[in-house]
């Protein structure tokens, strides 16, 4: 007997591809024409003529900042031929003042993802003072300046919360780096790791701390204010993801759909999260550990070991020292990214580089590149804000 609805059997005729099914356009509402009325310009235009207006600034200060090495363009030094965190030619380009060409758009998008970032730490340094005990209170960024002499140029570095004690607010007890998390955290939230360039960072800031006081230790932390879809369909995402019910970390966080047609929950979204860690110098090495964030006299006792020496971030600002003072020296190769366990990571730092277009990996546009840093000292107009 023929099925009284073919379209639901399972058989295909042969020979006939099947077909994907097209995705349904959204409904749109109809259009009407209204009397003319008063209304006000875009608000969105202004806030664009400002933000085109703040982003000449800050590239315009890139240009008066010039001649110094910066605490945020940082690296470590691995071995003889590899180095991890930022490109020595993107940070030497940084010291004369330079900045690679962007289109206005490209610039837009990147401060309004700094603006997020700037956001986030003001709300958790709100927090963090309200429950601070007494007797301690914070100094935050230029409150704290860090400096330091490498290959007789100056290096500046701004911590986004020191803690001092009131009575000696020059003597920090603690450095604390905050991260905010723009992009799906599964690497950082179910294996605890933080990312290698964030301690390089923590790790310098607290070797400029101790040259002066000793070793004091530092914290870093992240924070999700956001809820992120799991896409569970790509396999590297499920990997990563705990089973339901299962105590591992980042479990807490994970939000998990309800059981239907027999079928067992599967994970949906992240909620927004905070994760700290303690990081701390030991014989030249840098170490970090998980931070309990319910106990605040919880003293961690196991340390992982990371690939970062004081020996190696000093090595690479000599490097980028070397480079920014000659341009004609040989220039250096491309960093290598690396996971804080000492893994490589899957990708090359140069396809996501802000000056590849002027500088290939394996140095065939040494001139090219040395050009575009020296006529990009002078920042490239976004477009005039209109008054």
């Amino acid at each position: 007997m023929a099925s009284k609805r073919p379209w639901k059997s399972k058989k295909r005729l042969k020979g006939k591809p099947k077909v994907a099914a097209k995705r349904a356009k959204k409904k749109l509402p109809p259009l009407v024409q209204l009397p003319e009325g008063a209304i006000f310009p875009a608000a969105g235009a202004y806030m664009q003529t400002g933000m085109d207006a703040r982003i000449l600034a800050a590239r315009h200060k890139t240009r008066d900042d010039a001649g110094g090495l910066r605490g945020g363009s940082m690296g470590c030094v691995l071995s003889d031929e590899e180095y991890t965190g930022n490109c020595i030619r993107a940070s030497a380009a940084r010291f004369l003042g330079a900045e690679p060409s962007h289109p206005v758009d490209k610039w837009r998008a990147t401060h309004l993802m700094f603006d997020g970032g700037h956001t986030s730490e003001d709300y958790f340094w709100r927090d963090f003072v309200a429950g601070l005990p007494a007797g301690f209170t914070t100094r935050r960024e230029e409150d704290f300046p860090l400096l330091d002499t490498i290959s007789g140029l100056r290096l500046t570095g701004r911590e986004d919360i020191v803690v001092v004690r009131e009575e000696t607010p020059e003597w920090a007890e603690c450095l604390i780096e905050l991260k905010n998390v723009s992009s799906l955290p599964t690497d950082l939230l179910f294996s605890e790791q933080p990312k290698l360039e964030h301690l390089i960072q923590l790790g310098n800031y607290l070797r400029i701390v101790a040259k002066k006081q000793g070793d004091v230790p530092g914290q870093l932390w992240y924070t999700s204010r956001v809820i992120h879809s799991l896409p569970t369909q790509w396999a590297w995402v499920r990997d990563q993801l705990p089973a339901f019910g299962e105590s591992a970390p980042g479990s807490e966080s994970v939000e998990w759909s309800k059981p239907m047609y027999g079928k067992p929950p599967f994970p949906t979204k992240i909620r927004p999260f905070y994760l700290g860690f303690h990081v701390r110098w030991h014989e030249g090495v840098l170490h970090y550990s998980r931070a309990d964030d319910r106990d605040p006299n919880h003293t961690p006792t196991q340390w992982a070991a990371t690939p970062i020496t004081a020996e190696g971030i000093v090595s690479y600002y000599e490097q980028v020292a070397e480079l920014a003072t000659n341009l004609a020296a040989p220039l250096p190769p491309p960093p290598t990214p690396y996971l804080v366990d000492g893994s490589k990571k899957n990708y090359r730092a140069c396809d996501y580089c802000d000056w590849n277009s002027v500088c290939s990996a394996v140095g065939e546009n040494a001139g090219q590149w040395r050009e575009a840093v020296l006529n990009h000292v002078e920042p490239v107009d976004t477009g005039s804000p209109q008054p």
